[in-house]
C-alpha cells in the first residue's frame, strides 16, 4: 500500500509538470496611444493642434521595444490617407474639403508581421488662433486730452475662423488686467497726466491666444491752468 500511495503522488506531481505556461505577449503591443507633437511640445491630452503651422501625430505603442516592428495605417474613416509610426500634417491640409470632410485622420490601424490588428479611433480639433488687428483706439502714442474724471475709449478687432466660439480678451492698462469678456469696446477714466500703456490680449474656447504689444498713450490735462 505504501508502494500505492508513492506512485499516486508522483502521478499527481507528474501531472502538475504537465500545465502549460500562460500564453506569452511579451512580443505583442497591448496597447496604442495618439500624441500631437507641434511647437516642440507633444501631448495626448487634449488632441489638438493648431492650423497656423504643421504637426507631425505619433503613434506611441507599449512596449515601446516592438514600435518597429508593426505596420501603421492612418485613415479618415475609411480613406486611407498615410502609413508609418509619425505623419506630418500640413496646415494646407488640415481644413481641406477636398474629397473628404478634412485629411486629419480619426483611425489608426497597426497590424504586426503575425496578423494581428490593433484598431484606434480618436478625434483630434484643429483650431485656428484668434487674430487680433493691429489697429487699435487709442493709437500707438496718441495724445488724450482730458483729466481723471475723463472717461477714454479703448477699442480692438478681433477675428476667428470659427463662427460659434466665444473670444474673451483682457485689456491691460499700466500693468493691471481688466477681464472685459466678449467685449472689444470699454470706456475707462481715473488717468493722471503723463505717458501711460495698454495691451489687448485675447483667448477662445480651446485656450488657444493672441496679444498685442504694449502701446503707449499720454494724457494731456486740458483743464489745467484754467
Amino acid at each position: 500500500m505504501g508502494t500505492s500511495l508513492a506512485f499516486a503522488a508522483c502521478a499527481v506531481f507528474v501531472a502538475c509538470l504537465d500545465i502549460p505556461d500562460a500564453p506569452d505577449n511579451s512580443g505583442k503591443i497591448q496597447s496604442v496611444e495618439i500624441q500631437v507633437d507641434q511647437f516642440g511640445k507633444r501631448k495626448s491630452t487634449p488632441l489638438k493642434i493648431l492650423s497656423s503651422d504643421s504637426a507631425i501625430l505619433v503613434a506611441a505603442v507599449s512596449p515601446d521595444t516592438y514600435k518597429n516592428n508593426v505596420r501603421y495605417y492612418w485613415y479618415n474613416d475609411t480613406t486611407l490617407i498615410d502609413s508609418g509610426r509619425k505623419i506630418t500634417i500640413s496646415p494646407d491640409l488640415m481644413l481641406s474639403d477636398f474629397i473628404s470632410d478634412n485629411f486629419v485622420p480619426n483611425r489608426l490601424t497597426i497590424i504586426d508581421n503575425e496578423g494581428n490588428l490593433i484598431e484606434k479611433d480618436f478625434h483630434i480639433d484643429v483650431n485656428a488662433a484668434p487674430r487680433l488687428s493691429t489697429k487699435t483706439i487709442p493709437a500707438d502714442g496718441d495724445t488724450l486730452y482730458g483729466n481723471t474724471n475723463t472717461a477714454f475709449t479703448f477699442a480692438w478687432l478681433v477675428y476667428d475662423d470659427s463662427e460659434t466660439d466665444t473670444l474673451q480678451s483682457i485689456l491691460e492698462i499700466d500693468g493691471i488686467s481688466y477681464h472685459v469678456g466678449e467685449l472689444n469696446q470699454v470706456q475707462q477714466s481715473g488717468f493722471s497726466k503723463g505717458k501711460h500703456t495698454f495691451r489687448i490680449l485675447v483667448q477662445d474656447s480651446y485656450g488657444d491666444m493672441d496679444s498685442l504689444p504694449y502701446r503707449k498713450f499720454y494724457v494731456v490735462d486740458n483743464l489745467e491752468g484754467k
